[in-house]
């Protein structure tokens, strides 16, 4: 008869974690509050011509490439440029 082994650790009924059903402090995790906008976001505009293209280590100009970002035919030369 060959031996049989159990990879489960036994842990005894003294160790073991019973939750207790209570209410959690509101001192440990208060509510999240919205950050103040260092700007008006309906007062500045975004920019018609945004800034060149700045490659970094994991953007890349190659892989910018390989994103399909709309199906070609899509929009009209005219909508592109």
């Amino acid at each position: 008869m060959e031996a049989q082994y159990n990879a489960a650790k036994y842990k005894s009924v003294l160790k073991k974690v019973r939750p207790v059903n209570e209410a959690m402090p509101q001192d440990l995790n208060p509510p999240l509050e919205r950050p103040e906008l260092s700007r008006d976001t309906y007062e500045t505009s975004l920019s018609p011509k945004p800034p060149l293209f700045i490659e970094t280590l994991k953007v890349t100009e190659e892989r910018i490439s390989m994103i399909n970002f709309r199906p070609s035919g899509w929009l009209s030369e005219e909508e592109t440029n």
